[in-house]
């Protein structure tokens, strides 16, 4: 009987035991938890800021270069091809330019309109453009085709081509643009002056370093 008791004694120590053990650990896991977290914590979210970069030439970085730069520009047309007036067009112009090396190609569209008296609009233009040059450290060389549709009253497709010269940024040369399959009109001026702006959207991603300024 004594060692009956004396049994069941040791047994109910050892199952408290075990008890307080199981006990003990889960009030030590929300403590773990949180020694891990604040263990974990990035050094900015205890008050203090990381340390920052004071020497220039330590800190600074390499640009990001786009694959394409997007050119927004404008086109100046003018002339007097015709015996008795001359036309002028005025435009803007979007393309996308890839560069290789020192060549590129681009392709884009352009809206215009046309005056003749500068007095009033004689007509508008819708252009298809495809450029092709060749970029040097002093400036570029270019050659434009253009393919579109002059509207005044009745649509007439049209297409033409230039030749420039310049900076990246500013282009001067000579155009020309024929009617297809119609009469020319008044409006539509064969030989021109050409004059281009244009500007990458983001100059200081542009794979041409003469477009940063900062």
């Amino acid at each position: 009987m004594f060692e009956n008791v004396s049994f069941r004694s040791r047994l109910r120590t050892r199952v408290h035991k075990r008890c307080d053990v199981s006990a003990a650990r889960r009030r030590a896991r929300p403590t773990l938890a949180l020694a891990l977290l604040v263990a974990g914590t990035p050094h900015t979210a205890r008050g203090t800021e990381p340390t920052k970069c004071t020497d220039k030439t330590k800190c600074e970085r390499k640009r990001e270069t786009n694959d394409a730069d997007i050119m927004l520009g404008a086109t100046f047309d003018t002339g007097t091809g015709q015996p008795s007036q001359g036309s002028t067009s005025l435009g803007l112009r979007a393309t996308r330019v890839h560069l290789f090396g020192i060549a590129w190609v681009g392709y884009g569209g352009d809206a215009r309109v046309v005056t003749t008296h500068f007095d009033s609009v004689d007509a508008g233009l819708m252009n298809l453009v495809v450029r092709a040059g060749i970029i040097g450290p002093n400036g570029f060389v270019e050659l434009e085709g253009l393919l579109g549709v002059g509207i005044a009253g009745m649509p007439i497709p049209t297409w033409g081509f230039a030749g420039l010269i310049g900076l990246p940024w500013f282009g001067v040369g000579v155009s020309f643009q024929f009617p297809i399959a119609h009469n020319r009109p008044v409006w539509l001026e064969e030989g021109q002056i050409a004059i281009r702006l244009q500007m990458p959207l983001e100059p200081c991603k542009s794979r041409i370093p003469l477009f940063c300024f900062d």
